[in-house]
């Protein structure tokens, strides 16, 4: 299970407070880590190539498995919820996507939307974002 830890500050869930920190657990179907080098490149007249690399962004993208959004096992969806709306305007947060005791979680922010989709007619749904490490 990956954990996520957040301070709230928009769309609190009942009880929660504006500043705290939270965390939740939520199944990972998907972790995929990419590599994007920005670098700039001179050609002298004699045609030889001069790149410079200025830094390598790495992100990942992620997908949670089907979360159920309905009833009285929607607080997970809430606290999702409060999370991304928490975390929208660029705000730092930590993800460790093994949730293994030992492993030091990754400062992120969001990278893009969070997308929400209808996983199946009963109440089901999965979110999918992108995020870009910070550290």
């Amino acid at each position: 299970m990956a954990v996520i830890t957040y301070t709230a500050k928009r769309s609190l869930m009942d009880g929660h407070v504006a500043g705290q920190s939270y965390e939740f657990e939520v199944e990972l179907s998907d972790w995929t880590p990419a590599s994007d080098p920005e670098t700039s490149s001179n050609t002298s007249l004699s045609g030889r190539k001069f790149t410079t690399l200025h830094r390598i962004e790495k992100s990942f993208s992620a997908q949670t498995i089907p979360v159920y959004k309905l009833g009285d096992e929607a607080e997970l969806a809430d606290q999702i919820a409060e999370w991304v709306d928490s975390v929208a305007a660029g705000e730092a947060f930590t993800i460790d996507p093994l949730g293994t005791l030992g492993d030091d979680p990754l400062e992120v922010e969001i990278d893009g939307k969070v997308r929400e989709a209808l996983y199946n007619s009963v109440g089901y749904y999965t979110y999918a974002f992108k995020v870009r490490r910070l550290t």
